[in-house]
């Protein structure tokens, strides 16, 4: 029997050859991305090389885009010339976005659903409005993607235990880089083809055809209907809510509404087959779901507007907006005169593209959009003057100061900090982003991370997780011996324990004394050994800081105790506590603390 017989009787090797002779532009980018993965695996290439990600992502997009353009051209009946003359233009573009722009990773933010939207809807552009046979070539299309991956994780699944097994019961070592292999090959390679061969090749069904899953009806009539119609009674109340009180809506409802519009579209495609034959409550979802959407699409477009008036454009920001138009358009359409059910997939496939790229897509729209809040900013406390940045003289409110931090954060992290360069760059040296630290310290004023917040009149605290270069503020450990592993702790009893043992450093080969930690009420006491405690009275620490401005204005706080020959120092890195009769008494606290012992 030759090799590729054994194979077959394993696998339908001669339907993949079929599949792959039907995809050979698909074929090829798994084939690629596979490529790229075994190189890796096998440190042929370095995993941190930039270049070789941007391939696998471009082989990634490759294969759904050349899937899409080949449905394309089956159904319109284009020879292969016609289908390369589709496929090859848009895949160059994308190659352009992906090799070309810095912030390539943020397009796929867009491109990735638009492609999988592509998937769906290719084979019945323009023409071909049967809704039952979209609905099935879909229904065979992701079935078959969900089965395909998990024959590929049975499979490489039950070769890493066989090779286990073997390794386990005759003691044959195996390199570990073959359990790599062996899942990249079933779930890299095999799977995305395997995924093709249930692909139809027809586009027109009868209805005799088009029998739905086992378990589709319990799912859409019992489980998706109801939480639906749930969905909508708790919106519809919080719309009366906004009425009634006369509040505008809170930002976050923009995301809630996406999350029902996106599950009530999903429930209408899903039971397509049955929306006549269906429980009375998925009739009523059928019947009267778009038009119960453009209230909470109204309310969406208020509460997604007030969330960028204050804080402006971001890809995802972009992205709500960009459902608030779907949903808009789909429940327009649908409670006018509903249109066959493809037009659902195809109009956010549209808008999923036109996002991907150009001045107008989201991620042009979102980095300017910062970019000029902060110059609006900066402009505003005469901290940008002339085209650099200078020490302000004016007192920044904490909410703009935190705005500032944060759009500089931003932008370093989708790689625009290069934006900042000639309000920072100096004559005669050499451009290296210095750190939202240090760059919010030019400006006149202490970097304000996203989750810090200014306390409420009865309570006070301090932060310094990040302390002025990022990281854990830095530590100076001159004099000490040893530096213990960051600690959390509660000062009330009923709130934590009230001792517990403390862990050394690392040491080889030298036992180190216990070290206890035990809290009374405002007093850590930490003891090593049989050496007398050393007492760290921290709420006297900071009344005695809290006399001489706000705790949360500080930029380091420690504090020392002595006992004999040991001593320690705290330094911390956050303080929460509340006021008490005008005195402050800590309820948390986090530091690292440095033993010293004298000889």
């Amino acid at each position: 029997m030759s090799m590729l017989k054994k194979l077959s009787f394993l696998f339908p090797v001669g339907g993949l050859k079929e599949t792959a002779k039907r995809f050979p532009l698909s074929a090829a980018c798994v084939a690629v991305l596979f490529a790229v993965v075994f190189a890796v695996i096998h440190d042929l290439i370095d995993d941190d090389e930039e270049f070789f990600g941007r391939i696998a992502v471009l082989s990634v997009c490759g294969y759904f885009w050349f899937g899409a353009a080949k449905l394309l051209a089956e159904s319109k009946g284009w020879d292969h010339a016609k289908y390369l003359a589709a496929g090859i233009p848009v895949f160059a573009g994308m190659g352009a976005i992906i090799f070309m722009s810095p912030q390539w990773g943020l397009h796929l933010i867009y491109i990735i659903p638009a492609l999988l939207l592509a998937v769906v809807v290719a084979g019945y552009v323009i023409k071909n409005n049967d809704d039952l046979s979209f609905w099935f070539f879909n229904r065979m299309t992701w079935f078959g993607v969900a089965m395909a991956y998990i024959a590929g994780i049975v499979m490489a699944g039950g070769l890493s235990l066989a090779l286990l097994s073997v390794h386990y019961l005759f003691d044959l070592k195996f390199d570990e880089k073959i359990y790599g292999d062996i899942w990249s090959f079933s779930c890299i390679l095999l799977g995305p083809l395997y995924a093709l061969s249930w692909v139809p090749k027809k586009f027109s069904f009868v209805k005799e055809e088009c029998n739905d899953p086992p378990g589709l009806a319990f799912m859409v009539n019992w489980i998706a209907a109801p939480l639906v119609a749930i969905y909508m009674l708790i919106l519809y109340a919080y719309f009366v809510k906004i009425l009634v009180v006369g509040e505008l809506p809170k930002g976050h409802l923009s995301y809630m509404v996406s999350g029902f519009g996106a599950a009530g579209v999903l429930t209408y495609l899903f039971s397509w087959p049955l929306r006549e034959t269906g429980t009375p409550l998925l009739r009523f979802v059928h019947r009267f779901f778009f038009p119960a959407l453009l209230i909470p699409v109204a309310m969406q477009f208020l509460a997604i507007g007030v969330r960028i008036g204050e804080y402006g454009i971001t890809e995802q920001r972009y992205l709500v907006a960009l459902s608030a138009v779907w949903f808009a358009i789909v429940a327009v359409a649908f409670t006018i005169k509903k249109p066959p059910i493809k037009f659902i997939p195809a109009t956010l496939a549209v808008l999923m593209a036109l996002a991907s790229f150009g001045p107008w897509g989201g991620v042009s729209v979102s980095g300017n959009s910062q970019f000029h809040r902060l110059e609006k900013l900066l402009t505003q406390y005469e901290i940008l003057q002339g085209g650099k940045i200078v020490k302000t003289q004016k007192e920044i409110p904490f909410a703009d100061r935190q705005n500032i931090s944060s759009i500089i954060d931003y932008l370093n992290q989708t790689k625009r900090d290069e934006w900042l360069r000639p309000w920072l760059e100096k004559p005669g040296e050499t451009w290296m982003f210095p750190g939202s630290y240090k760059i919010t310290e030019e400006m006149g004023f202490e970097y304000v991370g996203p989750y810090f917040q200014l306390p409420q009149e009865n309570q006070f605290s301090y932060n310094n997780y990040g302390g002025r270069n990022g990281g854990n503020p830095g530590i100076d450990v001159r004099g000490f011996d040893y530096v213990l592993d960051s600690q959390y702790v509660y000062l009330r009893p009923e709130n934590g324990a009230s001792k517990w043992e403390m862990k050394w450093p690392a040491q080889d080969d030298i036992r180190m004394p216990e070290i206890e930690a035990s809290v009374e009420g405002q007093v850590l006491i930490v003891k090593v050994g049989g050496a007398m405690p050393l007492r760290f009275d921290v709420g006297g620490y900071v009344a005695k800081e809290m006399e001489t401005g706000k705790l949360h204005e500080k930029t380091e706080l420690q504090m020392e105790a002595q006992s004999g020959g040991l001593r320690g120092r705290i330094v911390f890195y956050s303080i929460n506590g509340e006021m008490k009769e005008g005195k402050p008494e800590v309820t948390n606290m986090s530091f690292r603390l440095l033993i010293g012992v004298d000889p």
